[in-house]
């Protein structure tokens, strides 16, 4: 081997060990970065016509696996479905107040049958009277807070849906912009692997929004899928919409107020059902408006109920019928009555005169169609008047409207304001026990997913150390590899110091 073939052997070893040493320095530096994965350089001998050249240096690639990180974004994907649900969720079951502490919608109810059975066994107390007043006035505050609280959720659901939207679309349209430089990079054999980073990242934020599956392609490009079967839109061409609105209780999808999701001012609010966009969605038009026609139903039940004894005790404030009728026809029973529960109220009447709790506010007849007569104790009647009590203690808390006419059963059917909300059967269940299996139900549905948040969470993380294991960056292996890029550094300042002696002698031989 020629001292000019060394020289070149030995300087192109140089330049490998700093590219190499800058690649390790990089490593370490961004050694808690988060999405950064251990980069290097390949490399590979260089010869010619069978000679020894050097060592070639390659650009900067990473070590990923693919199918590891699909299924990390898509554990991200259901964490952050489940996620979004839950946190909403949350302030319903706080709204619902604590069992324990005797301020559920059951107890409460039972609280106001108490009242009634303690008013019962002495009328004329004015004492009395007034905490059933009292007792009414907490419920009914509590269902219009429960009520507000799924309302504003809600309204909070599609607030979200509205943000996620926007950065839905910023992670595309970067997952675009960075596809063409990592394709441009490749074409030049320029190193790509930072923008690899930059654009895993990326995706990983779409995936969290919609559930997105990518796909890379040779060439560096990408294609984009939701697992309803959406192409994602990776051109910097198009954009998903989404348009702010306030939701109140008539609000639902397809034509009430509440404008869809879209892509190219195609609807495709069903086709996203992942992620934390579709988390959202279910929420605002399926589980939050089941909420609300499962409190409407109780609130106009609670006040049909005493309406039927002939005690206007529940009210709608300022509505033309104070309490509205439960014999709505199909296809959607509740519109009299959608929202009842955000303004239920005690009748003023009542809380001005508390005594009509035992004299009754209206007269019933079977001429009207009416169940039972009933004419209210007059204003100078018996002050140990318990008629209407005795009415009310039988049959409003209870499972029969008079002896052997079961109530008006709970509606299960086409619920809400269009009619198509369907829940589990409640019919011809007592006040109490409605209001318990609401709370129940409701309550059940956050404990249900934070259960779910805690088996994904486990298996997300797992896949994530593996992932981390695998692509990230571990400094001790950084560090025993900067020591070998050293040995080898001055190896070849060796070898070409070797050489420049040589070449000394060798000059100075001739001179």
């Amino acid at each position: 081997m020629s001292l000019q073939s060394s020289l070149s052997i030995a300087i192109s070893g140089l330049t490998n060990v700093n590219r190499q040493l800058a690649v390790v320095s990089q490593n370490i530096t961004n050694a808690d970065t988060p999405g950064y994965t251990r980069k290097f350089r390949e490399q590979q001998a260089a010869t010619y016509a069978g000679i020894e050249m050097g060592v070639r240096t390659g650009v900067q690639v990473r070590l990923m696996d693919e199918g590891l990180r699909a299924d990390l974004a898509r554990r991200g994907a259901v964490l952050a479905n489940l996620s979004a649900r839950e946190s909403l969720l949350r302030t319903i079951e706080a709204a619902h107040g604590a069992s324990a502490q005797a301020d559920s919608l059951g107890n409460l109810v039972g609280a106001l049958q108490d009242s009634f059975i303690a008013l019962q066994s002495n009328p004329a107390s004015p004492a009395q009277q007034s905490a059933v007043v009292s007792a009414a006035e907490v419920l009914a505050r509590r269902i219009n807070d429960v009520a507000k609280t799924v309302n504003t959720a809600r309204q909070s659901a599609q607030d979200g849906i509205v943000d996620g939207v926007d950065r839905l679309n910023e992670a595309l349209a970067a997952i675009s912009s960075l596809t063409t430089e990592i394709r441009m990079a490749r074409a030049i054999g320029r190193d790509c692997a930072d923008l690899e980073d930059l654009r895993d990242a990326q995706m990983a934020v779409a995936s969290g929004l919609i559930d997105a599956r990518f796909v890379k392609q040779a060439d560096g490009s990408v294609i984009g899928f939701t697992t309803t079967g959406l192409s994602l839109p990776l051109d910097g061409k198009a954009e998903f919409a989404a348009a702010g609105a306030m939701i109140g209780p008539q609000s639902h999808v397809g034509g009430g107020g509440i404008p869809p999701v879209t892509l190219n001012g195609v609807d495709v609010t069903a086709l996203l059902r992942g992620g934390e966009i579709g988390g959202l969605i279910s929420l605002r038009d399926t589980t939050l408006p089941a909420y609300q026609a499962q409190l409407d139903e109780f609130a106009q039940k609670l006040a049909w109920r005493f309406e039927q004894q002939g005690l206007r005790l529940f009210v709608q404030p300022g509505a033309a019928d104070p309490v509205p009728d439960p014999d709505g026809t199909l296809p959607a029973p509740q519109t009299p009555y959608v929202g009842f529960a955000q303004s239920i109220a005690v009748n003023p009447a009542i809380v001005a005169a508390p005594h009509l709790v035992r004299d009754g506010t209206h007269a019933l007849s079977t001429v009207a169609g009416d169940l039972i007569d009933f004419t209210p104790n007059p204003a100078g009647g018996p002050q140990a008047y318990s008629g209407l009590l005795d009415r009310i203690v039988d049959h409003v808390f209870g499972t029969e409207a008079a002896p052997g006419v079961a109530h008006t059963p709970f509606v299960v059917l086409a619920q809400g304001p269009a009619g198509t909300i369907a829940l589990s059967d409640q019919a011809h269940v007592s006040l109490g026990a409605f209001a318990a299996n609401l709370t129940a139900s409701q309550t059940a549905d956050r404990a249900t997913l934070t259960a779910h948040i805690a088996q994904e969470g486990a298996v997300r993380d797992l896949l994530g150390q593996r992932l981390a294991d695998m692509s990230g960056v571990n400094v001790d292996r950084e560090m025993a590899m900067m020591i070998t890029l050293q040995t080898s550094y001055t190896a070849n300042a060796r070898l070409i110091a070797a050489v420049q002696a040589m070449w000394d002698a060798l000059l100075a031989s001739v001179r």
